[in-house]
């Protein structure tokens, strides 16, 4: 009588021991758990946080506007220049964080051409808050050549940098995201989500004084206008 094969099976895995203690590690099966559940959960805080939604204070609001520099895209044929925002003191600047495949992004462009009309060369909101109000737009993960698309159908002549710290440095999670600058360099509003022309035109009317007296309102979050290194 033959003897019956036996069924051979892959032996369970077994962790490396630790020469040292004389234990198994475990220290990658637990790391890669880890990791798992972070990203797990960083994909639901993404998928259930409301971009408009501007109850809890943003850090920058009251403080000086962090470093923003970098060579500006080549976009409506205003060829490839240096910027740096430190270069505008002494004007009302608009940071606009967008990318060129976000919907909000592409529905506020209008508005940002308007507000850019309104505070520079002849428009009325030079003489209104007592002086210029730019516009400055920071890519968040696109490319120069989509962008410059995007800028040749749409309009816009403000510069447009390409700058990955930028994001970092203004804790920005997710665009668009707006931050609005005083001529002294302080951070006075921070916006999340898609924002208005009379949104910003009302922001910038209030924190300059000049709304106090026709009661203009503004939205998004606010702060003081000094700061002490101004």
């Amino acid at each position: 009588m033959s003897v019956p094969e036996q069924l051979v099976t892959d032996p369970p895995a077994i962790d490396p021991i630790d020469e040292t203690t004389g234990r198994p590690r475990r220290t990658a099966r637990y790391a890669a758990s880890v990791v798992g559940v972070v990203l797990v959960a960083l994909i639901a805080l993404f998928a259930l946080s409301d971009p408009s939604d501007d109850d809890a204070s943003s850090p920058l609001v009251g403080t000086r506007v962090p470093a923003l520099s970098g060579v500006t895209m080549d976009v409506n044929g205003q060829g490839i220049d240096s910027f740096d925002i430190d270069d505008w003191r002494g004007s009302w600047v608009v940071v606009n964080f967008f990318a060129t495949w976000c919907p909000p992004c592409v529905a506020e462009h209008d508005d940002l051409v308007t507000v850019s009309e309104w505070g520079t060369g002849d428009g009325p909101g030079r003489a209104a808050v007592g002086a210029e109000t730019r516009v400055v737009s920071v890519v968040f993960n696109d490319t120069e050549e989509q962008v410059g698309a995007f800028f040749a159908q749409r309009g816009g002549d403000w510069p447009v940098v390409n700058n990955a710290q930028a994001a970092i440095d203004f804790r920005v999670s997710q665009v668009p995201e707006s931050f609005v600058i005083a001529p002294d360099g302080t951070v006075v509003s921070h916006l999340r989500g898609e924002i208005t022309a009379d949104e910003l035109i009302g922001i910038i009317t209030q924190a300059s004084g000049a709304g106090a007296a026709d009661g203009t309102e503004s939205g998004g979050e606010q702060g003081s206008e000094e700061n002490g290194d101004g």
